[in-house]
């Protein structure tokens, strides 16, 4: 993985039930993934989110707020973005559906 500065916006695909832990909690955490994966396409996550088989959510993240203040982003081979976590501050909308 690249080390690298994100685009304005990322996309986090998840469930509602997710969500409300995230909200709970305060962060999208990293759970047992070596990091919180996030997507530069807004289809991408959503397919990420819809996954699960529950009511999927697709969470904007302002990727390049939280690289101002010093997060740190990679990129994978397979072009997802990754971070250690994501304050809920830096949730921009919440979509739930595309």
């Amino acid at each position: 993985m690249e080390y690298r500065e994100p685009p304005q916006y990322l996309y986090h695909g998840t469930t509602t039930e997710a969500f409300e832990k995230i909200l709970n909690s305060g962060e999208i955490k990293k759970m047992s993934r070596h990091a919180v994966h996030l997507q530069e396409e807004m289809s991408a996550a959503w397919q990420s989110a819809k996954r699960w088989h529950k009511v999927p959510v697709l969470l904007k993240i302002s990727a390049q707020s939280m690289h101002e203040e010093g997060v740190l982003f990679g990129k994978t081979e397979n072009n997802v973005w990754c971070t250690e976590k994501v304050p809920v501050k830096y949730i921009s909308e919440i979509i739930r559906e595309i």
